[in-house]
């Protein structure tokens, strides 16, 4: 039966081709509260119990059985699925698509969440989870990115990022640390590292490398360059691209001041062994000159 409250349309009992309930076990257009789309409320409800506790939401859209049946104040939410946003009482702003999906959110406000069971189990804010049981025991997080089957379900945090298929993610990441991690090769055409520490300081006047003596005690004592991590603190901790950059250019803008400095040795003594071969020519010449007058 049909039956008119105010702005509110309601349908009580069932409806379907064949008779109460069709072949899916379910309910065609549903029973409880039906439909409201007019008036303030501008809510839509579709399904059976979808919306069912509705007081004061508005702007919400709940398709499927029990879709929103909790809602009382929350607005703003789409919801479609089995029980999708069931639990959700006053939160708003969230899109919920998938049998499950957002299925024990009370509170939490602005979230995507579109898979089955996508969110299944948070009540946190700002999360975007895409594919099915992504983030599904994510509770209490909030500001997460979840993308792929089973992306982050089973972290419990905040601010993070998972792209996966499965339980290892591909690429990882956390927001407030501005930090990404990748499982595998990253292939790229280019990469630009942002740097303000180039060490053209190397070339100042009153830059002095270390002398190839004290270098050479040092590789010898510690079995690396100096300011160069070891293969040991490699293997523990990786290498910053930007900073190991840095620090083998500065070596190698050193190497140049100890080549320039070797060039400039060199050609003294080129020069000084020039002279000396002149000086060696002329007593060879005053030798000779002396024996001849015997």
């Amino acid at each position: 039966m049909w039956t008119q409250s105010g702005s509110t349309i309601s349908y009580s009992g069932s409806v379907s081709a064949g008779g109460d309930i069709n072949t899916n076990g379910g309910y065609n257009i549903g029973s409880s509260r039906v439909l409201s789309s007019f008036g303030s409320s501008t809510n839509i409800f579709l399904g059976r119990n979808a919306g069912n506790t509705d007081i004061t939401g508005d702007k919400n859209a709940f398709i499927g059985d029990s879709v929103g049946d909790s809602n009382s104040s929350g607005h703003n939410n789409t919801f479609m699925g089995y029980i999708a946003g069931e639990c959700n009482t006053t939160g708003y702003e969230n899109t919920f698509i998938g049998s499950y999906a957002g299925w024990k959110n009370k509170t939490g406000d602005d979230n995507t969440f579109v898979g089955s069971g996508a969110g299944e189990n948070s009540n946190g804010d700002e999360n975007t989870y895409i594919g099915m049981y992504a983030g599904n025991d994510n509770s209490t997080g909030s500001g997460n990115v979840f993308l792929g089957y089973r992306a982050g379900e089973n972290e419990a945090g905040s601010n993070k990022l998972y792209i996966a298929n499965g339980d290892d993610p591909l690429i990882y990441g956390e927001f407030d640390n501005k930090l990404v991690a990748v499982n595998g090769t990253l292939k790229t055409q280019e990469v630009i590292v942002e740097n303000d520490t180039w060490p053209d300081y190397v070339f100042k006047d009153d830059y002095r490398p270390m002398p190839l003596d004290e270098l050479e005690r040092n590789i010898k004592k510690n079995g690396h360059l100096p300011n160069i991590p070891s293969a040991e603190e490699v293997e523990k901790n990786g290498v910053s691209i930007g900073k190991m950059q840095t620090k083998l250019l500065q070596k190698i803008e050193e190497l140049t001041l100890h080549v320039i400095e070797q060039n400039k040795r060199l050609d003294q003594q080129s020069r000084k062994l020039a002279q000396l071969q002149d000086e060696n020519g002329m007593l060879k010449k005053q030798v000779a000159s002396l024996q001849s007058d015997k």
